[in-house]
């Protein structure tokens, strides 16, 4: 008997053309390495609430990483608005009544978050310099807050600064809190700030010491 063998390829494409998945289809974003699977359909009712539409869902499309809201043949989600369980439908062709539906995909995670008990990275901040730390950045669709503990040591006279950064991004604007001990504040005055690009927060420092100064540390991401 002769031996067959078959291979089964997921859907792919960047994330931006990522479509509404079937339930239980998945697709790839091969640009972002992130997979996606499609959810059974979601029926509601809407109601008028003080003159308002709207349609409670079981499921918190805020995390979700794509939604439709259908009704009949008509696709009406540039006129909904998500608040956590709650669309509101802004559409003439929707009544109070009606039923609509709700079709969206969610994120397979291929690997565990971040956690405290990672081992530790190391990179080295070079002296009287100011750079970004690509090692260290996040993409607010994916999460909004950090806390990176980290140790600083330069190379000339081994002192040693540990603090814990915590960052948060909103709306592409981030805050960063850094709290930390040091056995010399003037010879390690780094400052760490950051900057977002499309989304994404990168971490940066500055410094004027000379001494190149190893960074190690530690990641945690999560989505508020």
């Amino acid at each position: 008997m002769a031996t067959v063998k078959s291979k089964i390829i997921l859907k792919q494409g960047n994330i931006v053309d990522l479509p509404i998945l079937d339930a239980g289809e998945q697709g790839y974003a091969t640009d972002v390495n992130r997979l996606f699977i499609g959810n059974p359909v979601i029926m509601a009712t809407v109601a008028d609430v003080a003159g308002v539409l709207t349609a409670a869902v079981p499921v918190d499309l805020d995390l979700v990483q794509k939604y439709e809201v259908w009704f009949g043949q008509l696709n009406i989600t540039p006129t909904t608005e998500v608040d956590n369980f709650v669309l509101t439908i802004n559409d003439a062709a929707v009544s109070a009544g009606d039923e609509i539906v709700v079709k969206y995909n969610t994120e397979i995670l291929t690997y565990q978050p971040d956690r405290e008990m990672d081992t530790p990275q190391t990179i080295t901040l070079i002296g009287s310099n100011s750079a970004n730390i690509t090692a260290v950045s996040f993409a607010e669709e994916r999460y909004n807050n950090a806390e990176i503990k980290y140790s600083l040591r330069d190379d000339i006279n081994n002192h040693v600064r540990t603090g814990t950064m915590t960052i948060t991004l909103f709306n592409g604007t981030h805050n960063i809190m850094d709290n930390y001990v040091t056995d010399n504040h003037d010879l390690m005055p780094h400052v760490f700030g950051g900057s977002v690009v499309d989304g994404v927060f990168i971490l940066n420092y500055s410094t004027l010491s000379t001494a190149n100064t190893e960074f190690t540390y530690v990641t945690n991401y999560w989505k508020s």
